[in-house]
């Protein structure tokens, strides 16, 4: 019988759309529960009763650097049978709990998941609220209708493994847990949900899905240029300092609706290729000197502080790399604000890898690796490859 968590159509529940990164100001409250949370730990998930007794576990944090099974590397296979969907019969899972306070009911209540390994099933007051798998990806969830004013009880059960996991193979020590930020955002009804930039020339295009008062200041703080619209709307600068990586000069966008204020860094460039297959940085030809990144640490595994993320790209600055590839999914969100503000291109993964596949393709008879040789008119090979 297949699992809830290896159905191939039950990869998110009630999570919210992907949206761009913010912070809100203004009238929203943002509310940080990083922290010690109450934690139990299973070796067989699915076995699982209430629990009976609590652990304390640092959130963010990977469970096996903190007394819960080891961390494992693989690279070029699965850590399990290759056999999707379907993954361990035994499935460790992790129960986090923890409690908040909901301020002001008359505003809308977002809980925010920045990265969960690999799985998480969301509960507040024992009722149930959504599901997400995607572990390196914003995970968010309109808490509105479950919370009560004053003091909620949050519960987060992680499984170490699901569908989703075929997905991520990638080439690095395996955790598993809460390992990025958790937070609450509180924001007035009628907020703005997303928003999109794009520069053009002298030209800042913005979308959002709200009425939108907009002012773009440079670094020092001045006015040049400002506007209100409805859904979409551009500001002009007359001659702006444009962003690269040895000068990134960056303007100060404020999105201001429903008494809340968005800030986004905004950087002025143009990118194209040249006739001679050069590529371009505002018409000048740019030779890329980079570096792949993994979001890890000795102690934190997976955990990277704003300090750690600042004291990497500050040793590529002295080494002179100017260009970053986030190997091999999505980065913390405040690692690509360093990156515009520091003055780093970068090449930005998104959470797929496959490599066990390729592990099963040269175990197969007839598969020559040298000559590259795919037995493509093998049925069973077609049925289990295609």
């Amino acid at each position: 019988m297949i699992r809830a968590y290896e159905d191939l159509n039950h990869i998110s529940e009630n999570r919210m759309p992907q949206r761009s990164y913010y912070i809100p100001g203004g009238a929203a409250d943002y509310t940080l529960l990083n922290g010690e949370w109450d934690f139990a730990f299973y070796e067989n998930g699915d076995r699982a009763a209430a629990p009976q007794k609590w652990d304390r576990i640092q959130v963010p944090g990977c469970w096996q650097l903190q007394g819960y099974e080891h961390p494992n590397y693989t690279n070029i296979c699965y850590p399990y049978p290759c056999d999707p969907p379907f993954v361990p019969d035994v499935n460790p899972m992790g129960v986090y709990r923890r409690t908040f306070v909901r301020k002001d009911p008359e505003k809308q209540l977002y809980l925010v998941l920045e990265g969960v390994s690999s799985c998480a099933e969301i509960e507040v007051n024992g009722r149930y609220v959504g599901y997400t798998q995607g572990a390196h990806l914003q995970a968010e969830f309109d808490l509105s209708n479950f919370a009560d004013a004053g003091e909620n009880t949050l519960v987060i059960r992680v499984h170490k493994w699901c569908s989703g996991s075929y997905l991520e193979d990638q080439d690095f020590l395996r955790f598993n847990g809460l390992f990025r930020d958790v937070y609450l955002l509180e924001r007035p009804v009628g907020h703005i949900a997303d928003v999109e930039l794009r520069t053009e020339d002298r030209c800042l295009h913005i979308r959002t899905d709200r009425p939108t008062e907009a002012v773009l200041r440079d670094a020092q703080g001045k006015v040049v240029a400002e506007g209100t619209f409805d859904g979409t709307g551009e500001l002009t600068v007359a001659a702006p300092i444009l962003w690269n990586a040895e000068k990134p000069y960056l303007y100060d966008l404020t999105l201001r609706c429903a008494g809340e204020e968005i800030h986004q860094d905004v950087g002025f460039r143009t990118i194209a290729i040249s006739d001679k297959q050069e590529l371009l940085i505002n018409g000048v030809a740019v030779k890329l000197k980079g570096v792949n990144h993994h979001d890890s640490t000795p102690d934190g595994g997976w955990v990277m502080s704003r300090e750690a993320l600042e004291h990497d790209l500050k040793l590529m600055k002295q080494l002179n790399i100017n260009t970053v590839r986030t190997s091999h999914y999505p980065p913390s969100p405040e690692f690509l604000q360093l990156c515009d503000r520091m003055g780093f291109y970068v090449i930005l993964e998104t959470d797929l890898e496959t490599h066990g596949f390729c592990s099963r393709l040269l175990n197969w008879p007839g598969y020559d690796m040298d000559a590259a040789i795919w037995p493509t008119n093998d049925p069973a090979w077609r049925a289990s490859f295609l």
